[in-house]
């Protein structure tokens, strides 16, 4: 992993725990609970809910660089 921000995704999200390196290589996941990030968002109902989903993982596209 070269870069990840995880700074604009605070709008969005009302918790986000990471568990990362920068420089560390990651291989596939090994275990169901293996992650870099969690995030706790809300949604008033289940449009807004997709809707913010897809906007997180576009924030996460845009902010995460593997090598």
């Amino acid at each position: 992993m070269v870069k990840f921000d995880v700074a604009p995704l605070r709008p969005e999200v009302q918790h986000i725990e990471t568990n990362f390196e920068i420089g560390r290589e990651y291989d596939e996941m090994d275990e169901s609970t293996d992650y870099i990030a969690m995030v706790q968002f809300d949604a008033p109902n289940d449009d807004a809910m997709q809707h913010k989903i897809e906007k997180i993982n576009r924030i996460i596209k845009h902010n995460l660089v593997w090598e």
